[in-house]
C-alpha cells in the first residue's frame, strides 16, 4: 500500500505544478484539503463544509490524478450540488435509486470537468486511473448479462461508462459496446438511453451547477420512480429537492413523507 509520505510528496509537487496551481489555489480558498491513502486503485475526493479529503493510491500518474480530484472539488467549491439523498417507501427501490444517484453524481461532474482537464494541459487519456484501460472488459460483461427482461435502470450504468468523456479504452471500443447495448436491450430501453444521452448533452451546455432537474429528468426518463423525493438531504423536504413525478405530485406520498419526517425530526 502507498505510504502517506509519498502521497504528501506528490501533493506538494502538485501544488507547484503550473497546470494545477491555479486550480488548487481556488479549491483551497474554500476547503482545507487533507490527504489520505487507500488501497483502492481509484482515487476519490469528498468535500465536507470547510474541509475536503483526497484519497490517494499508488499510481504512475499522480499529477493527472490530482487534477481529476481537484476539479471535482472545484465544482463543489463553485456550488455544484450533490443530489445523493432519496425517499421512496419501497426499500429495495430506494436502495436502487441511491446507487443511481451516486453514479449520476460522479458522471455528471465528469462531463463538466473533462474540458477543463484538457485545457489545463493534461492528456484526455489520463482522465481516469490506470485501471480504466481495461474497464471496457468489465463493462462488456455487464452488458452481456442484460436480457430483454432487464429494467432500463440496469442498463444505465454501462451506458454511462460508454458515453463518459476521456480515458484509455481501445479505438472503436466505445462504439462497439454502444452497439452491443442497442442489440441486447429492448427497443424501448434503448430509446430511453438515447433520451438520457440528450439530457446529459444539455447538462454539459448549462452554466448552472445544480444537477437536480437533470437528475430528475433522467429518473423520469427511466420510468418507475414515481413517489420519490431526491435532494441533498431528506430533511429539506419538500422545498429543496424534487418530487417525482414533478408535474403531478401524489398527495398521499406527500403526506406520508411529512408524517415520517415529523416523527423523526419534528414538524415539517
Amino acid at each position: 500500500m502507498l505510504k502517506l509520505g509519498i502521497a504528501e510528496k506528490w501533493h506538494r509537487e502538485a501544488k507547484t505544478d503550473p497546470r494545477l496551481k491555479p486550480i488548487i489555489e481556488e479549491v483551497e480558498k474554500a476547503y482545507k484539503v487533507r490527504i489520505a491513502v487507500t488501497s483502492d486503485p481509484e482515487w476519490a475526493s469528498a468535500p465536507d463544509k470547510k474541509t475536503a479529503e483526497i484519497e490517494v493510491s499508488d499510481t504512475l500518474r499522480p499529477l493527472p490524478s490530482f487534477a481529476h480530484e481537484y476539479l471535482h472539488l472545484r465544482l463543489s467549491a463553485r456550488g455544484y450540488r450533490h443530489i445523493l439523498a432519496s425517499i421512496n417507501f419501497n426499500l429495495s427501490k430506494n436502495a436502487a435509486i441511491g446507487r443511481l444517484l451516486s453514479a449520476l453524481d460522479n458522471e455528471l461532474q465528469h462531463h463538466r470537468m473533462f474540458d477543463d482537464f484538457v485545457k489545463a494541459g493534461f492528456d484526455g487519456v489520463d482522465f481516469y486511473a490506470e485501471s480504466d484501460g481495461g474497464a471496457h472488459i468489465a463493462v462488456k460483461k455487464q452488458i452481456e448479462a442484460l436480457t430483454f427482461q432487464s429494467d432500463p435502470a440496469d442498463a444505465l450504468p454501462s451506458f454511462l461508462s460508454v458515453i463518459a468523456p476521456g480515458g484509455r479504452w481501445p479505438d472503436d471500443e466505445r462504439e462497439a459496446l454502444r452497439q452491443l447495448i442497442e442489440k441486447t436491450c429492448p427497443a424501448a430501453t434503448w430509446s430511453k438511453l438515447l433520451k438520457i444521452e440528450g439530457i446529459i448533452d444539455r447538462w454539459k451546455q448549462q452554466d448552472g451547477l445544480n444537477p437536480l432537474n437533470t437528475i430528475a429528468e433522467i429518473l423520469e426518463a427511466l420510468g418507475g420512480y414515481d413517489d420519490t423525493f431526491i435532494g441533498e438531504n431528506v430533511t429539506t423536504y419538500p422545498c429543496d429537492g424534487a418530487i417525482l413525478p414533478r408535474m403531478n405530485m401524489n398527495p398521499t406520498f406527500d403526506k406520508a413523507v411529512r408524517d415520517a419526517l415529523a416523527a423523526q425530526h419534528g414538524k415539517q
